[in-house]
């Protein structure tokens, strides 16, 4: 291990009224291999805010690892786990009946991507990046209409102008 950077940072917004936790980790393995973990955090939510359907609580982990290749070329993996326990959101059953619990989920996210960024002289352009992506998600629930598996393959260009 060449460089541990450890940041521990506590953000607290009056608008939202909640307190969050966030530590990143960041090391090099060596010039050419990188990775980064951040847990995250929903610790405090203040009493007085009116809670929807859509409000929920919970923790996120997620980790990347990230290789530079040869020929400019990034790739990068990276998995993701998060909780959710839903505030005014009851839990249904196949049947449509209420099961006396508020909905929990949670989500598995993962990623493999390749990116390569081209330097172009003469044109009216500084670079152009090239990507694809596969990401791969299943969302466990205690509600059977959101439980779900999805797979998603992405491919991007953008242009540094």
């Amino acid at each position: 291990m060449r460089h541990l950077l450890v940041c521990l940072i506590a953000l607290i917004s009056a608008a939202e009224a909640q307190v969050e936790l966030n530590a990143d980790l960041y090391t090099t393995y060596t010039d050419n291999v990188f990775l980064t973990a951040r847990p995250r955090g929903d610790l405090i939510q203040s009493a007085y805010i009116d809670f929807d359907r859509y409000s929920y609580g919970g923790d996120q982990w997620s980790a990347t690892l990230k290789y530079l290749a040869p020929l400019n070329c990034e790739l990068a993996a990276s998995v993701q786990r998060e909780s959710r326990l839903y505030h005014q959101r009851p839990a249904y059953d196949l049947a449509g009946v209420v099961t006396g619990k508020s909905t929990a989920e949670t989500r598995h996210t993962a990623r493999l991507g390749i990116g390569r960024t081209l330097y172009l002289d003469r044109t009216p352009f500084r670079a152009m990046a090239l990507e694809l992506e596969w990401l791969y998600r299943t969302v466990a629930s205690n509600d059977a209409f959101y439980s779900a598996d999805a797979h998603a393959y992405s491919a991007g260009i953008q242009f540094g102008f």
